[in-house]
């Protein structure tokens, strides 16, 4: 087997965790975590204070209420600041991975192709020819995670965004910034729902028949 040939199948090998027939029946199943966000529920609601005597007849009921939706007002402007920062800072870490994520998955896209273009001139090798439709298949894996990578990135920093212009208008009280905020994070998660399911049912790893025929050219 050539140098280019083994060196492709090394790696297919390395990457897609193709293990040996004689320790396959005791592989364990890759397990797929996803990142679950906790969306606390603010409800607003002030009672009646028993100790303070409202006198209708003299106006007391107009300033109670007047009063008890500044409450309320000073009370979303903090709620919007504490979770708004909170967040922050959580998906300011959620974007940095999902770009190291999408970088790393660009780069060992170019490598498959690259080493697809190497063994295509290598048409007199017969393990060549084996691993052409392998590394096609990896190529075509490869691309599906780019893309999905690259929507979690968009996603993260535009909740990145949300959240920072959410505890921007909680800090200096800007009513129209939470309301703004607070309909583009539903308008988000409504996106990520949808692109959760349309990348649900897409391949991640290379199927069984190719994954014996790598352990074939590996020679185990």
């Amino acid at each position: 087997m050539s140098y280019s040939v083994r060196d492709s199948v090394n790696h297919l090998v390395a990457y897609h965790q193709v293990l040996p027939k004689s320790v396959f029946s005791t592989r364990e199943t890759p397990s797929v975590s996803f990142f679950g966000f906790a969306v606390p529920n603010v409800c607003y609601g002030h009672g009646w204070n028993s100790d303070r005597q409202v006198n209708i007849f003299s106006g007391d009921l107009g300033q109670v209420r007047q009063f008890t939706q500044a409450e309320r007002e000073d009370q979303r402007q903090s709620n919007a600041a504490v979770i708004g920062g909170m967040a922050t800072v959580l998906f300011a870490g959620l974007m940095a991975c999902a770009i190291k994520q999408v970088r790393g998955d660009t780069k060992e896209l170019a490598h498959a192709k690259a080493a697809l273009k190497n063994l295509a001139f290598d048409v007199r090798n017969p393990q060549a020819l084996t691993l052409q439709p392998i590394l096609c298949k990896h190529i075509e894996i490869l691309e599906a995670k780019c893309a999905r990578a690259r929507h979690i990135a968009v996603l993260a920093v535009a909740i990145f965004a949300t959240a920072a212009a959410a505890f921007a208008g909680g800090m200096f009280a800007i009513s129209w910034l939470i309301t703004a905020a607070t309909v583009s994070a539903v308008a988000i998660a409504a996106i990520g729902a949808f692109a959760l399911v349309w990348h649900s049912d897409e391949e991640t790893s290379l199927p069984l028949s190719m994954q014996q025929e790598l352990r074939a050219l590996a020679g185990w």
